[in-house]
C-alpha cells in the first residue's frame, strides 16, 4: 500500500503536485481517500455607500427602472436575513400603482429551498370574487351571497334585513401584502331606507388583525375595523377612518347616486404603492378622482399584514357591490403550490373614471437586474448583471449555494488527472470522485480535519505513469470553495 500527500495553498482548493520519481498506478489497483485538512473562509460582506445599491427593472424599459439603496453594514450567516428584508422593503417600496404589469406585483429577497439566493417577483392577478372563493382565499360568511355570475355582484343574503352591525362580511382570508395592489369596489345598486342611523351602506377596510379574531363576530371592536371608508348613503360624504385609535371623519367626497347596474357609480378602492396605503374614490358624475386617506405602508416583513373586508349594513334590496376583486399576498403560506403563471385576469369594460387596470392577458417582459460585484459575491452569484423574460412570475436566483447558513453541507474530492470508477448522478456521467467529506459543525464549520473510519477503495479505469497529480475540492453543489492558508488530502493506493 502505498500513500500520496498532496498539499496546496490555492484559495479554491486546486491541488498540482509535482513529484521528483514516476508514481505507477495499474488499471484495477484501487485508491481511497485517508484524510484531508482545510479552512474555508467565512462568507462576510461589508456594505457602505460604494457598493450598497441593487438596480431592477421589470419591463426592460427605463420609464420602469429603480435603483434601491441598502442599510450599510457587515453582514454575515448570523444578520443576512435582515439584509434580505432590507432588499424585499426596499424594492416594494418602489412598485407604483399603476395600470399595466406592475398592478399585483410583489418583490422578494429570500432563501429557497434549495439553499440558494433568489431576488424577484410574484405577480398576483386581479381575480374575480369567485376565482377567490373556489380556491379559498376569499370567504362570505353564511349572510352574504354573490347574486350575479355576470359581475359577481356581492350583497347581504335576502334573509338579512337592514342592520348597523358587522355580522355580514366579505373576508379576504389571505393578506394582501405590500407592492402595488388594489382592493376595489363599484357600487351596483342603492335604495335610501329613509331611516337616519347607518343601517344602509357599508364599510370597506384592512386590518391588521388576523380574520380568525373576527370572522363569526356581529360586532368587531375598533382595532379588528382598523382603516375604513364608510358608505352611508348616496348624497351623504363619505366617511374615513385612518386607524385604530383615530377619530371617523366626513372626507370632502359626497357619494354619487346609483343608476343600477352602471359603469358610471362610483369606484372605492385601496390601493398600495411607492410605499404608501390610499383610499380613493373614482366618480363618474363629475368626472374626479380623490384620495381620502393617505398613509405610510408598514410593510408586512416587519410585522404587519394587512386583510382586505367588507362589512355590509344595508339589506340585499337597498345595497348591492360589483366588481368586487382584491389582490392577495402571493408569497403567503397558502400560496405555496399555486402556479401564478396560469392564473389571468377577468375584467368587463370599466367605462368612466375607475381604477388603473391590470392586463387581461399575462404580459411576458424582459427583466434585469444589476448588483454590486460584493452582493454578487455574498450571494453566491457568478456574475452582476441579469436578464430574464417573464411573466407573473420571475427570480434571478445564485448559481451557488449561500455558504453563510450551510450547517451540515459538505464537500467532495475530485481526482483530475486520474480515472476512477466513480460516477455522480448531477451530471449522469462518469466524474472521478473520490469521496465526499461532512462539514464539521462540532466547534467550528469552518475547519475540516476529516478522517475516514472506513476506507471506501475505488477501482482505478487506466495503466498511469505520473510525477504529477491533480486533484481539487468542490462544495457538495459542484463550486469551488473559498479556503485559507494550506490545504492537504492523503490518498492510499493498494
Amino acid at each position: 500500500m502505498r500513500l500520496i500527500r498532496l498539499t496546496t495553498d490555492d484559495d479554491n482548493g486546486n491541488f498540482d503536485s509535482q513529484f521528483s520519481t514516476d508514481i505507477e498506478i495499474k488499471k484495477d489497483q484501487k485508491i481511497a481517500l485517508q484524510s484531508a485538512s482545510f479552512q474555508e473562509i467565512e462568507n462576510t460582506l461589508i456594505l457602505d455607500n460604494t457598493n450598497n445599491n441593487i438596480q431592477f427593472d421589470y419591463d426592460f424599459d427605463n420609464t420602469k427602472e429603480f435603483t434601491i439603496e441598502l442599510a450599510e453594514g457587515t453582514f454575515d450567516g448570523s444578520n443576512f436575513e435582515t439584509l434580505l428584508n432590507d432588499i424585499t422593503d426596499k424594492l416594494n417600496e418602489k412598485l407604483p400603482h399603476e395600470a399595466g404589469k406592475v398592478l399585483g406585483m410583489q418583490m422578494k429577497a429570500q432563501l429557497n429551498g434549495d439553499n440558494k439566493i433568489q431576488i424577484g417577483y410574484l405577480r398576483d392577478v386581479l381575480s374575480t370574487v369567485d376565482d377567490r372563493i373556489a380556491r379559498g382565499e376569499v370567504s362570505l360568511n353564511s349572510t352574504v351571497q354573490g347574486v350575479s355570475a355576470n359581475q359577481f355582484t356581492v350583497a347581504k343574503a335576502q334573509t338579512e334585513g337592514d342592520s348597523i352591525d358587522d355580522k355580514c362580511k366579505y373576508i379576504s382570508n389571505v393578506p394582501i401584502g405590500p407592492g402595488s395592489k388594489s382592493f376595489r369596489v363599484q357600487l351596483n345598486h342603492f335604495t335610501s331606507n329613509g331611516g337616519g342611523t347607518k343601517n344602509n351602506g357599508f364599510r370597506m377596510g384592512l386590518t391588521t388583525v388576523s380574520p380568525d379574531a373576527w370572522r363569526a363576530k356581529t360586532t368587531m371592536t375598533d382595532a379588528e375595523l382598523g382603516t375604513y371608508v364608510e358608505f352611508v348613503r348616496a348624497g351623504v360624504p363619505y366617511n374615513v377612518k385612518s386607524g385604530p385609535g383615530i377619530a371617523l371623519q366626513a372626507s370632502a367626497v359626497t357619494a354619487s347616486a346609483v343608476a343600477d347596474d352602471s359603469n358610471d357609480n362610483d369606484y372605492i378602492e385601496f390601493s398600495i404603492g411607492d410605499d404608501t396605503i390610499k383610499a380613493t374614490i373614482y366618480s363618474t358624475n363629475p368626472n374626479t378622482t380623490t384620495t381620502i386617506i393617505n398613509k405610510i405602508y408598514t410593510p408586512s416583513v416587519q410585522g404587519a399584514e394587512y386583510y382586505p373586508y367588507i362589512s355590509f349594513q344595508g339589506s340585499q334590496t337597498n345595497l348591492k357591490l360589483m366588481k368586487v376583486r382584491n389582490h392577495i399576498d402571493p408569497f403567503h403560506q397558502s400560496q405555496i403550490n399555486v402556479n401564478h403563471n396560469s392564473l389571468s385576469s377577468k375584467h368587463g369594460p370599466e367605462l368612466g373614471a375607475n381604477p388603473p387596470p391590470a392586463p387581461v392577458e399575462n404580459p411576458l417582459t424582459t427583466n434585469t437586474m444589476i448588483l454590486d460585484d460584493a452582493i454578487a459575491g455574498f450571494f453566491g452569484y457568478n456574475k452582476s448583471i441579469f436578464f430574464l423574460q417573464g411573466r407573473n412570475q420571475v427570480f434571478f436566483i445564485s448559481e451557488k449555494i449561500f455558504t453563510p447558513t450551510l450547517q451540515n453541507v459538505g464537500f467532495m474530492i475530485e481526482l483530475n488527472n486520474i480515472q476512477i470508477e466513480s460516477y455522480n448522478s448531477a451530471t449522469g456521467e462518469r466524474q472521478n470522485i473520490i469521496a465526499s467529506i461532512p462539514q464539521n459543525t462540532a466547534w467550528d464549520r469552518a475547519i475540516v480535519e476529516y478522517e475516514a473510519n472506513n476506507l471506501y477503495f475505488i477501482d482505478v479505469n487506466q495503466d498511469i505513469s505520473l510525477r504529477n497529480v491533480k486533484a481539487r475540492i468542490l462544495r457538495i453543489d459542484g463550486s469551488q470553495p473559498s479556503l485559507l492558508g494550506t490545504s492537504v488530502i492523503n490518498l492510499l493506493i493498494d
